[in-house]
């Protein structure tokens, strides 16, 4: 089985800000790099599988420029490690078409990647349905079925409750942050990741040119406030207070008798043209 797991570079910043030379972005000593709970534990996973089926190898690919972040993740268990160098600020969308790019060129009988992490704002959703797999999401655990070759995966659906998938390979697993996998680098598995040579690509897609529309809250218009007639009395400008500055309107109010407001009713519609 091979395996492929997607993870990308989180950065977050520290201490007071300092900015750097443009005056626009943070300075790199106001800023630390980071891999997301989820990315990491589609990491453990696959190596839980590799553990299970023999013969299966692990290629990571990290969407970041942070080489020692990159061995922190290879010390886990992965075989061989791409790199893959894009902006900070690159959307989902080219995201997506450049790991695509990455992972078509060899075929994976399964994919994992994180949920909150490097398959996050609808990276994961655009890679299966670009390569055309099966997309399971928020799973929290995965076991290969030696019968039949699929795959078994729990699904969280918030609140407690759980879901059993049955799916065939290949596919695209998202794994969540509450998935409970747990393994630490050994010292071996450190200086092992040291010496594995990192391979980088460089995507062909190129940056989309289109401009967002941004919204902006609209400017606040000063309100008008009701200032009394200063040359009527005070009992006046009491009543003018009180009543915001609005007259009283001037109409006819019919009075009587029901039968005698119902005639000046009729009489008054007739007048109007309304009968």
């Amino acid at each position: 089985m091979r395996i492929a797991v997607l993870t990308r570079e989180q950065i977050v910043p520290v201490g007071s800000p300092i900015f750097a030379d443009d005056n626009r972005n943070l300075s790199d000593v106001n800023v630390t790099t980071f891999t997301d709970v989820s990315d990491l534990a589609a990491m453990r996973t696959a190596v839980s599988i590799k553990e299970q089926v023999p013969g299966t190898t692990i290629s990571l690919y990290y969407l970041g420029k942070n080489i020692y972040t990159l061995r922190h993740i290879m010390a886990v268990g992965a075989d061989e490690a791409t790199m893959i160098q894009v902006d900070d600020d690159l959307d989902a969308l080219t995201s997506a078409q450049m790991v695509t790019e990455a992972l078509q060129k060899d075929k994976f009988n399964l994919i994992l990647t994180g949920q909150h992490g490097a398959g996050g704002d609808g990276t994961g959703q655009a890679i299966a349905n670009f390569i055309g797999l099966t997309l399971i999401t928020a799973a929290v655990s995965i076991e290969p079925s030696f019968k039949d070759g699929k795959c078994i995966a729990v699904r969280t659906l918030g609140r407690g409750r759980r879901q059993k998938v049955v799916f065939n390979l290949p596919a695209l697993v998202m794994c969540d942050r509450t998935m409970g996998t747990i393994k630490y680098s050994s010292l071996p598995e450190i200086i092992r990741a040291a010496k594995l040579q990192v391979k980088e690509f460089k995507p062909m897609v190129k940056r989309s040119s289109s401009e967002r529309i941004k919204l902006q809250m609209p400017t606040p218009r000063p309100k008008k406030i009701f200032t009394p007639d200063s040359n009527l009395s005070s009992s006046d400008r009491i009543k003018q207070i009180l009543s915001g500055g609005i007259s009283k309107r001037a109409t006819d109010r019919l009075e009587g008798p029901p039968k005698d407001v119902a005639k000046q009713l009729l009489s008054l519609l007739k007048r109007e043209g309304f009968l």
